[in-house]
Formats: C-alpha cells, structure tokens, sequence
C-alpha cells in the first residue's frame, strides 16, 4: 500500500514527463524517513558506488540519527563561488 501510494505521488508530481530511474530515486530520495530499511539500503549502496566512480574514494553512509541536542553545521561564502567545486574535492580528501 505504501510503495503504491509513493508510486502515485511520484506519478502525479512528475507528471508525463519522461524520467530516468534515477531522477526517480532522487525524488524518492528527499522521502528518505518515509523508506523501508530495504529501500534505504538499496539508495545507500547506489549513492556510495556513485561517490566511488565519481570521486575514486570509497565512501561509507551512515544512516544512525543525530545524537539527542547535537547541532552541526557549515558555512560557505556562497558569493565567491565560482562553481569549480573544489570544496566539494577538498572537503572528499
């Protein structure tokens, strides 16, 4: 029941427009607490073979909820980016 109503969502937010399974899973993706823990494994596995053509690193993706009072954050100065995304290589070493 659930995978059929995710189904229809996506049907109808997508509308007719041709989409690739990827694209799919993205959108998917954004529903991550919705997923069962099989779905949540299959999108965790294909992100970390994604990273590792991508980047050539292997990647490990957590999937543990943040600790109880915990805060993270990062900042960019997003006015001098220049879209090289050498941060993004930075930040991967």
């Amino acid at each position: 029941m659930k995978m059929m109503s995710m189904g229809a969502m996506v049907a109808l937010s997508l509308g007719s427009s041709s989409c690739s399974q990827a694209q799919v899973e993205e959108f998917l993706q954004k529903r991550f607490r919705e997923m069962t823990e099989a779905e949540k494994k299959e999108v965790i596995r294909r992100l970390e073979e994604t990273y590792l053509r991508k980047y050539g690193k292997k990647f490990r993706i957590g999937t543990q909820p943040a600790e109880s009072g915990a805060l993270w954050g990062y900042g960019l100065d997003l006015s001098r980016c220049i879209g090289c995304r050498r941060c993004v290589y930075a930040c991967v070493k």
